[in-house]
Order: structure tokens, then C-alpha cells, then sequence
């Protein structure tokens, strides 16, 4: 079997591209040829080298894996069509109606992957033809380290880590910020640290209160640091197709604060690495938190649960080997 994957590029620091470094490397290590096409769809020359190169590629493989539903495009231009596509669905850019030349692109894949059961219900509430489509879900996993220490020796602090963008204020940033009063009320030395940058920020910091820390863009050095020293981690999101940061959070024995409507449900899976609340009910959020927040057996259980759970679902290796199964299985 021999497989042709388009990606796009592989070298950026995003969720999208750092599962697809694991997945090219997955077909090698189970003895399968794979041939890439990674597009840089960050320049108009990039997408004319990489439509020229799709052009004159005469790779005969069995299945194209296509790692994002706008790489599918790319497809008609090859010179020697696949035997059979798949094409990987991550979240929110398939959470809308499709163009016409999108089904049509879609609805010839031998089979849709998908992150995460919620990405798919919710692709297919939204396009209820692909309803009886071929579908997999192939749970993500990274490749981390265990954690250095369990309890942090510093003030109970959550931590949320991520791009502050207007256009993604759903994560919880919000939420969060609006909530921490009542959290300070009952745990007066509770503090909230914020990672990231956006131009969110600013609207963030005019509604912040005492206990919240703005750190700014962080390296991953530093990220890893904070994960370490915080109490818990904590992204109520309401639109997380699944969440990787999740992951590290749980491989760092960090409980975890998920919203109650999206993946995180399914990746942290409450109450067993943490907890789900609704993110507008803003009581609920602070009581969650607080739980999260304070030391004891309850805490405990949640961290031993969180390593076991990344370790048995979550690794790299796993995440490989499922998606070698998957498209066996396609092939």
C-alpha cells in the first residue's frame, strides 16, 4: 500500500500541524510508503508552487490522506488520481454549510476522519447529507513528558493558555476573567494566569480583577513551566473540536476545567480528569473552579486520573496507531 498525504506546512507551532508531523511519521514506522504534499497557504506564490506541484506529481498510491478539508481541492489537479481519499475534519473549519464543490469533494472520500465524536455530530447537524457517510474517529495524542511533580508549592492558580483572537472568543478567556471574583471570594489567594496574546487582550485586561496575570506569549519552555506551577488547567471553551492543550495538561497530572458542549467533554471526560461546567453560568464556573482549585484527596484522584487517562488514550504512539488502522482499513 502506498499513500499520498497532502498537508499543510508542518513546520508551524499549530495543533493542526503538530498532529500531522505524527501522522507522516506513522506510516513509515508500519512499513507503508507515504509521499507528502504539504502546502504553504500563507503566500499567493505558495498556493501557485503547491497547485503547480499537484499538477505534476504522478504518484500512484492507493489512498490520499488529506489532513484539511481545504487541501481537498488539490485533488482534481493530481496527474494520477488515488485509488480511494480520506479526508481528515478537525472542528470549526466544517462546522458551516458547504459549498457545492465542497460535497462534491467530500462525498467522493472513501471515508471522513474526525478528531472527535462531537466534530462529527456536529458537521453533520450542519450537513445532513454526510449523515450516512463512511466516518472514523481517530482521537489525537502528542508525544510529552510525565510530570516533574505533582503539587506545585505556589499560590492555587489556574491556567488557561491560548490565542486571545475577537474571532475566537469562545475558549473561555471571558468567562473566566468575569468569574474570578467570586472565586477570590472564597479562595482569597486564587490566581488566574493568562498565556497568550490577541488582540482580545485588551478587553480582557479592562475587565480583570485582583488575582489575574496577563504573561503574554509564552515559549514552550515557559508554558511547560507554568503548567507545572499551576493548580489546575482551566479552558471552558464552547467550540473546541478537541483540545490538545488538554493533553499536556493531563500528562502534566493537572486536572482539567472543560465546558459542557463541546470535546472537551470527551477528551478530559468528567469527572474522572477534572471537571465541566457551563460557561455562562457564571456561578457554576466559580464553584467548579474552586473545587479545582483546592488541595485533598479529590484533587489527588483527579491527578493520578489525569496521567492514567493521557497515558492509555493519549500518547502519540496511540493516536499513530489508530490512524495506520484507519486507513488500512479504507485501503
Amino acid at each position: 500500500m502506498r499513500v499520498l498525504g497532502l498537508f499543510p506546512r508542518l513546520d508551524l507551532l499549530g495543533g493542526i500541524e503538530a498532529v500531522g508531523r505524527l501522522a507522516v511519521d506513522a506510516f513509515p514506522a508500519a512499513g507503508i510508503p507515504i509521499e507528502t504534499l504539504c502546502v504553504d497557504g500563507s503566500s499567493h506564490g505558495g498556493k501557485l508552487r503547491a497547485l503547480a506541484r499537484a499538477a505534476s506529481l504522478n504518484a500512484a498510491a492507493d489512498i490520499a490522506l488529506v489532513w484539511h478539508m481545504g487541501l481537498a481541492k488539490l485533488l482534481p489537479l493530481l496527474r494520477t488520481r488515488p485509488k480511494s481519499e480520506m479526508v481528515f475534519l478537525h472542528g470549526v473549519e466544517c462546522w458551516r454549510p458547504l459549498s457545492w464543490l465542497e460535497r462534491r469533494l467530500l462525498s467522493r472520500a472513501r471515508c471522513l476522519l474526525t478528531n472527535s465524536d462531537h466534530t462529527w455530530r456536529r458537521f453533520v447537524e450542519i450537513n445532513p447529507d454526510f449523515g450516512s457517510h463512511a466516518h472514523r474517529t481517530v482521537g489525537l495524542g502528542l508525544d510529552l513528558a510525565g510530570p516533574s511533580r505533582v503539587v506545585s508549592e505556589g499560590p492555587p492558580a489556574a491556567l488557561i493558555v491560548g490565542r486571545m483572537q475577537r474571532s475566537e472568543d469562545y475558549k473561555g478567556h471571558r468567562e473566566l476573567v468575569e468569574a474570578w471574583p467570586l472565586v477570590r471570594a472564597s479562595i482569597p489567594d486564587a490566581e488566574l494566569w493568562i498565556a497568550g496574546e490577541g488582540d482580545l487582550r485588551p478587553v480582557l485586561e479592562s475587565l480583570s480583577s485582583p488575582g489575574v496575570r496577563f504573561f503574554g506569549r509564552v515559549s514552550e519552555a515557559e508554558k511547560a513551566r507554568l503548567m507545572h506551577q499551576a493548580r489546575c488547567f482551566a479552558m471552558p471553551s464552547r467550540g473546541e473540536g478537541f483540545g490538545l492543550v488538554y493533553l499536556e495538561a493531563m500528562s502534566a497530572a493537572r486536572p482539567c476545567l472543560v465546558g459542557d458542549s463541546d470535546a472537551g467533554r470527551e477528551v478530559v471526560q468528567p469527572p474522572r480528569a477534572g471537571l465541566a461546567a457551563d460557561p455562562r453560568d457564571r456561578d457554576a464556573l466559580a464553584s467548579a473552579l474552586c473545587r479545582l482549585l483546592r488541595r485533598g484527596e479529590e484533587w489527588n484522584q483527579w491527578s493520578r486520573e489525569a496521567v492514567e487517562l493521557y497515558r492509555s488514550r493519549f500518547t502519540a504512539a496511540g493516536f499513530q496507531r489508530r490512524l495506520v488502522e484507519a486507513v488500512k482499513e479504507a485501503a
